[in-house]
């Protein structure tokens, strides 16, 4: 997976639907919680996949459009959960579908 270390972390988000795929695609949420942060892309269409691999999964999530400047990205989360233990097992699923560098993060 490849991800743009360089994003700014306060940038302005917009959660966005996923497009719809044969497998349920990630709901679209701005419930408070406990989520984990499968990456940030500067290239949607990564975004879009990793987001559809959340979906194939059964996990629910969002794909999230942030704008800082000129530039675009987009990051993809799993959750929410209620609490930091469901947290925990969360980021051990979403890390067991490759993505390593994957971490918890609050909304």
């Amino acid at each position: 997976m490849k991800t743009d270390a360089a994003a700014p972390q306060a940038a302005r988000e917009a959660p966005e639907k996923a497009p719809a795929t044969a497998a349920k695609a990630p709901a679209e949420s701005a419930a408070p919680g406990h989520y984990v942060q499968l990456g940030l892309f500067g290239v949607e269409a990564n975004a879009r996949q990793a987001a559809e691999a959340l979906a194939r999964s059964d996990t629910p999530g969002e794909l999230r459009k942030q704008v800082s400047g000129r530039k675009t990205y987009w990051s993809v989360v799993a959750g929410p959960v209620k609490t930091s233990a469901e947290q925990e097992l969360l980021l051990k699923k979403i890390r067991g579908l490759g993505y390593a560098d994957a971490y918890a993060v609050r909304k």
